[in-house]
């Protein structure tokens, strides 16, 4: 057995023995809610432990109220040289949580790049959190999956295609997600995109380019599915509002 520390209390992780010679083993997580003890999450596992390479033990706020998150990347118990996410949820015994979440991490995982393992933050401006899970790095970029909350299911839905644009940085104020990338040493920018339900929508493309003239850009913007070019060649003080891309040095 294993007490683990949370945002909501303590909850006492239970191990029952299925095999030892198989390696198996049941485990579920018991917590006390108010007068009653509740048992969830119960799956089937490592007879000789379940070491998480990351743990995050919090809340989200969603449909007005904080309720308990656990987030644990592990190894996958059925495929031993994959990993998997695991995102779950509890609440008080008259409230019924947002469904647990498993999520495959990529065939390229490496545990040892993982930065800050998750984000709790709201991506789309609609007053609740959602979720970014860190996917590590693989190579120069560092990716996330995200997870998006949909008040009208009670449940966290994935954004599809978000996993695979390098460096987001979430400006929460305004409900957009800059993707950062780069394609050579003389030519990187950002891309920028809002969340409709649970996909991504493109709104426009900065480029900077470093030339015999200095630094130099051209803004796209999304019209139509094309992205069309708005302004080109230009300097920075002829981008409006170009600080909302925070673009790097």
């Amino acid at each position: 057995m294993e007490i683990v520390h949370t945002d909501g209390g303590e909850l006492l992780r239970v191990r029952r023995l299925i095999n030892a010679r198989e390696d198996r083993a049941w485990y579920a997580d018991v917590r006390l809610s108010g007068d009653i003890w509740k048992i969830e999450n119960v799956r089937a596992g490592s007879a000789y432990g379940e070491t998480p390479i990351y743990q995050y033990a919090g809340s989200v706020f969603v449909a007005g109220k904080r309720q308990p998150c656990e987030i644990v990347v592990r190894k996958d118990q059925n495929i031993s040289e994959r990993y998997v996410a695991e995102i779950s949820f509890s609440g008080a015994a008259s409230e019924i949580p947002p469904r647990n979440i498993q999520y495959g991490m990529p065939d390229t995982f490496l545990p040892e790049t993982l930065q800050d393992g998750s984000r709790i933050l709201d991506v789309n401006r609609d007053g609740n959190d959602d979720i970014l899970l860190d996917l590590g790095v693989y190579g120069w970029p560092q990716y996330y999956a995200c997870f998006v909350y949909d008040s009208t299911r009670n449940e966290f839905l994935p954004v599809p295609g978000f996993e695979e644009h390098p460096f987001p940085e979430v400006i929460e104020e305004e409900g957009i997600v800059l993707f950062y990338w780069k394609s050579s040493a003389a030519e990187y920018g950002a891309d920028k995109y809002r969340i409709e339900g649970n996909a991504l929508q493109m709104l426009g493309r900065l480029t900077k380019l470093y030339g015999e003239q200095g630094v130099r850009y051209t803004e796209e913007v999304m019209r139509d599915g094309v992205l069309v070019p708005v302004k080109t060649d230009v300097t920075e003080k002829e981008i409006e509002r170009f600080e909302t891309w925070r673009m790097w040095e």
